[in-house]
């Protein structure tokens, strides 16, 4: 089963700490995605977007992410 990361970010990927948190971000979400579609026997668009931000850049950075698929 093959899964394509399509992963959208408006962040400064220039930016050491911003690149390290959107990169470890995306890799926890796409895997627990991956699991969890293996388990329920799920099969996602190939078109699915991963789209990712940093809510917070004050003290911890927080991220936000939704999917999307756009042909519906």
């Amino acid at each position: 089963m093959t899964y394509y990361q399509r992963i959208y970010t408006d962040v400064n990927l220039y930016d050491l700490k911003e690149l390290v948190v959107i990169t470890e971000s995306a890799d926890q979400i796409l895997s627990d995605l991956v699991n969890k579609t293996r388990d329920k026997n799920i099969t996602l668009p190939s078109d699915v977007e991963l789209i990712l931000e940093i809510v917070s850049r004050d003290s911890d950075p927080i991220f936000g992410y939704y999917f999307v698929e756009h042909r519906s």
